[in-house]
Parts: structure tokens; C-alpha cells; sequence
């Protein structure tokens, strides 16, 4: 019985016996230090606050294109004859670029030449018919009073019974007549001056007849209005016209000019200097040729979409080879700014914000009004004008792109 009571206790024994050395284990091992995590610094690049006066030069791209581009259209109808330039021919002032068949506008012009004629003709006669009539005027005028004393003779002879009645009556119709010839006479000169100045007017129409057919004349002979190039070319020999119908396209190559967007926070810059009569120099290169243009106007509308004014540049030097349509990068020397601060592109986040170093050397934002660039005139590169109140001279700016950039971010400046 006692051996049955033994084999029941061992087993819970054994297992009190490890519970007790195991506790006595972790209770004997020695205590471990806490792990505290270590916030990282993240290492940046560090530049002070410097405020200075700078001229920012303003990036433009924009596009060469001619202040002038012409269509030249049909006056006439008529036939095409000749089409000596083609499309991307330069051509000089003057120039002929095209022909057409002149027989029906010569045709027209010998037509109104000789209705010219005719009405001075007839200005002529009338000078000669009212001298006819001023030298006519009294001799019909003493016909009329020989015809009246005739009548009052008749009519004592009548009284008297020496003549017939009828005598008497013939008198006093030539009378009449000779009295309505005097009158038409007289009408005719107080209408000279009416009949002359419609004859006149006939004549001034028979010469505007004569000029215009001399014009449609001219007009078959296309000549280039300036110096250029030919940019598009619309009809063959042999091809029919009407007037209105576009013949070809060129474009002045004597006033280049650069089409730029201009970013409307410095439009207000451009206004003012443009006022004040400051000539405003943009340069460029286009290959291994340099480009000088002069700010000439601002547009008046914003262009859809880009937030940004549309200006101006007339090219001064005009090298050789320009052509419509190359697109070329402008920098625009502005007025001197004061006070303002030179940072490198990457110390710009976003478009209007900066980050400088408290006293903890963690990051703080700073929202600045970005004025345009600065290109140092022993670098290559560029740099960006800032302003702002928040900026303080020795302020330490970070220079470095950190893409988990925030506010409070601990940093620790490269030469720290």
C-alpha cells in the first residue's frame, strides 16, 4: 500500500520540483536595460540668410515668328501665266512672285480710255455751244426789235386803212417767234454752267473707269509688298482666279519677333518699365548664333489656360537662318530688386516655400514670394530671387531636396 502511495506522489513531486527550479531560474537571470528608439537626423546642406540687390533674369521660351504675315489674294479674274517663286524662296521687295494673263483687264483699260475721251469731247462742245450762244444773244435780240417795229408800223397802216389786217397778223407772229428764240437762247446760257459741270462729272467718272481698269492691269502682276520668304504657295499656271481667291502666303523677314508667355507675377514689373520708357534687352542662342531681342508690348489678355500674358520681343541683330516656328529660351534682364535673398533651386519647395532651422535644428516652413532668377556672372547656373518678412539675416536655410520634408523633420546640417 505504501509502494502504490509512492508511485501516485512521484510524479507530482518531479513536477513541482521543475516548477520551483524554473521559477528559480528566471527569477536568478540578471535584469536587462529598457531599449529606448533613437529619432534619425536626416543630413542636409545649410546656407545663411544673405538679403542683397539683385537683377533677376526671367526664363522665357517662346517661339521666332514674323511681326508680318500676308495673304496675297486675286484683285481679277483671270488666268494664271507664270508662277516663277515657290514655297520657301526668299524674295526682296518688289519682287515679281506671279502673273496673270492682263488681255481682258488691257481690253477694259482700252474701253474706259475711250469713254474718257468721249466725255472731254463733250466737255468741249459745251464750251463751244455756249460761245455760239453768248455771240448769237444780240443779234437775236435786234432781229426781236426790228420784228416789233415792224409790227407798229403795220399797225398805224392798218389803223389807216393803207394795209390788210393780215399783214398785220404776220407781224405780230414773227414777233412771237423772234421773242421765244430770244428766250430759248437765253435759257441755253443760264444752263451752261449746269450742262458743264454735268460733263465735268462725266469726265471725273470715264478718269476713276480709267484708274481702276490701270489697277486691275497692275494687278495681274503680283509683286512682293517686303522682303521675305514664301511660306505657302495656292495656285498652277494655267489655273482660273476670282478676286478674293488666296494665291500665296509670305512672311516680313526684316521684323523678326519672339512670342513668349510671360508668368503674370512679373508682368506687373514689365508694365512698369516698359511706362518709364526703360528698354528691356532679352538674350538667346539658337544654335552657335546669339539672339538679342527688345521687349516691345505686353498682350492685354491672359492666354486661356497658362495664367500668363503673352509678350513681345523684337529681334535686333536678325542673324541669318531664322525661320517661323523654331522655339528658343530668352533670359530677360529685370530692374534691380532690393532686399531680396539668392537661394539654389532645390532649397525651393513647391513654388512659394522654404524650410530653415530652429534652434532644435528642426525644420520650419517659410512662404516666400519667389521674384524670378539671378545668374551669377562666374556660373553657369542659376539661382532664384525670394522675398519675405520671415526671412532674417543669418537665418539657416536648408538647401538639400528631402522628399519626406516637413515641419518639425530633426535634420543635422552637412557641416555640422
Amino acid at each position: 500500500m505504501k509502494s502504490q502511495m509512492f508511485s501516485r506522489l512521484l510524479p507530482l513531486g518531479v513536477i513541482t520540483l521543475a516548477a520551483l527550479l524554473a521559477g528559480w531560474l528566471i527569477a536568478s537571470k540578471p535584469a536587462s536595460e529598457p531599449v529606448t528608439a533613437q529619432e534619425k537626423a536626416w543630413l542636409v546642406r545649410v546656407m545663411a540668410v544673405e538679403p542683397g540687390d539683385y537683377a533677376p533674369s526671367l526664363a522665357l521660351y517662346g517661339r521666332i515668328d514674323s511681326l508680318w504675315t500676308t495673304r496675297l489674294s486675286a484683285v481679277v479674274e483671270a488666268d494664271v501665266i507664270t508662277v516663277p517663286q515657290m514655297a520657301g524662296d526668299a524674295v526682296q521687295r518688289d519682287q515679281v512672285l506671279l502673273q496673270l494673263d492682263d488681255q481682258e483687264a488691257q481690253l477694259r483699260l482700252t474701253q474706259a480710255t475711250a469713254q474718257l475721251a468721249e466725255a472731254q469731247a463733250q466737255v468741249q462742245t459745251e464750251h463751244i455751244r455756249h460761245q455760239a450762244n453768248q455771240a448769237a444773244l444780240p443779234r437775236e435780240q435786234r432781229l426781236l426789235n426790228l420784228a416789233r417795229s415792224a409790227e407798229q408800223r403795220l399797225r398805224k397802216l392798218v389803223s389807216n386803212r393803207v394795209t390788210a389786217q393780215s399783214a398785220l397778223d404776220n407781224a405780230r407772229q414773227l414777233v412771237q417767234q423772234r421773242a421765244i428764240t430770244l428766250t430759248a437762247r437765253k435759257q441755253q446760257i443760264s444752263e451752261h454752267t449746269t450742262r458743264l459741270a454735268a460733263a465735268q462729272a462725266r469726265v471725273t467718272q470715264a478718269e476713276a473707269a480709267q484708274q481702276q481698269t490701270e489697277l486691275a492691269v497692275q494687278h495681274c502682276r503680283i509683286t512682293a509688298p517686303f522682303n521675305g520668304i514664301i511660306s505657302q504657295v495656292s495656285v498652277a499656271p494655267g489655273q482660273r482666279v476670282r478676286p478674293g481667291e488666296v494665291l500665296m502666303q509670305l512672311y516680313d523677314t526684316d521684323a523678326w519677333i519672339v512670342r513668349t508667355p510671360v508668368p503674370e507675377r512679373y508682368t506687373a514689373h514689365l508694365r512698369r518699365a516698359l511706362a518709364a520708357g526703360d528698354t528691356l534687352v532679352a538674350t538667346g542662342r539658337l544654335g552657335e548664333q546669339q539672339i538679342q531681342a527688345r521687349l516691345h508690348r505686353l498682350g492685354g489678355e491672359v492666354v486661356v489656360g497658362t495664367g500668363s500674358l503673352e509678350a513681345v520681343f523684337m529681334i535686333q541683330n536678325k542673324p541669318p537662318g531664322l525661320a517661323q516656328g523654331q522655339f528658343i529660351t530668352l533670359h530677360l534682364d529685370l530692374p534691380v530688386l532690393h532686399n531680396v535673398v539668392s537661394v539654389p533651386p532645390t532649397a525651393l519647395y513647391g513654388s512659394h516655400r522654404l524650410y530653415h532651422l530652429d534652434d532644435e535644428q528642426r525644420l520650419q516652413p517659410v512662404t516666400v514670394e519667389r521674384l524670378g532668377e539671378w545668374r551669377p556672372p562666374d556660373q553657369t547656373t542659376t539661382r532664384l530671387l525670394v522675398r519675405s518678412p520671415q526671412l532674417q539675416p543669418g537665418m539657416q536655410l536648408v538647401v538639400t531636396q528631402l522628399p519626406q520634408a516637413i515641419k518639425g523633420l530633426l535634420v543635422r546640417p552637412a557641416d555640422g
